[in-house]
């Protein structure tokens, strides 16, 4: 795992705002839209999240990375509920079951990551793997050290393994209370912080912990609601998906490659087009 984090380092792209990570692929238009119907949607659980009121961290022993796998997964739950309860269907569709492996491997391999989302009930393998969830029980000064990383990016090798037309793995790192997104692409990990889901050591008012607290909450749940093909992989062929979507950075260079339906995606290349000779 070292050996794969030191070959991460020199790819890794860090990106200053979660819309600047969102924007390279495709998906701003989409997150300016949830903002704003988002805008104090959690505001309740990001309070409560600050004085640690409704968030659980009992039966976790002593162990400081098991109570904050637990923050997460109680909170996660609080997420989900009031996202149910406020948004219309364009936000608040969420198709991934959050399985805990901090006790068990993922089906078929030796891997423990803490938290795995999946797009799918029948199985819990790397096959139906949509994102990881790692948890470390201390915030890192700066970069995570190479055999973090390299966990990191073994988690996106496994899936890769088993979904071959994959083009991004999102792997969230939790260290600490802070929370950060790395998009491992096949050429390049992009990385960018989320935020923090907990009160910070800093020296700021209330009012501002909170707001970052409910800042990292409404990218959390955003993350969640975006389809498998929103984030470059088809996993869900179906006859609509008769098209092709292509997704380009803001240098121009290819990003992902997914099927739409050419019906509602103008953008789209249809499968059955035929490009003129000229």
């Amino acid at each position: 795992r070292i050996a794969i984090g030191k070959s991460i380092e020199p790819r890794l792209t860090t990106v200053t705002s979660v819309s600047s990570i969102l924007g390279m692929v495709g998906l701003n238009k989409q997150y300016e839209d949830y903002k704003k119907a988002a805008k104090g949607t959690f505001r309740d659980i990001a309070e409560h999240a600050f004085s640690g009121l409704g968030i659980s961290e009992q039966n976790t022993s002593r162990n400081p990375e098991r109570r904050l796998a637990a923050r997460f997964s109680n909170l996660f739950a609080q997420i989900k509920a009031k996202a149910a309860a406020s948004f219309d269907s364009r936000f608040c569709k969420h198709d991934y079951y959050l399985v805990d492996h901090q006790d068990s491997a993922v089906d078929g391999s030796k891997i423990k990551p803490d938290f795995v989302y999946y797009f799918a009930q029948r199985s819990q393998d790397f096959e139906t793997a949509h994102i990881v969830v790692e948890v470390k029980p201390k915030k890192f000064a700066a970069n995570p050290p190479p055999e973090v990383l390299g966990q990191l990016g073994d988690y996106a090798l496994s899936i890769w393994s088993k979904q071959p037309l994959r083009t991004f793995v999102p792997v969230i790192l939790m260290h600490g209370y802070y929370l950060e997104l790395y998009i491992f692409g096949r050429g390049k990990v992009y990385h960018t912080e989320f935020g923090k889901i907990g009160p910070s050591n800093r020296v700021t008012s209330r009012c501002q912990e909170i707001n970052g607290i409910e800042k990292t909450i409404e990218n959390l749940w955003f993350l969640l609601t975006l389809s498998t093909e929103s984030l470059g992989h088809s996993c869900k062929v179906d006859r609509k998906q008769l098209g092709i979507r292509v997704l380009k950075d803001v240098s121009g260079a290819i990003t992902s490659i997914g099927l739409t339906d050419p019906s509602e995606d103008k953008d789209a290349i249809p499968l059955d087009h035929r490009i003129p000779k000229t």
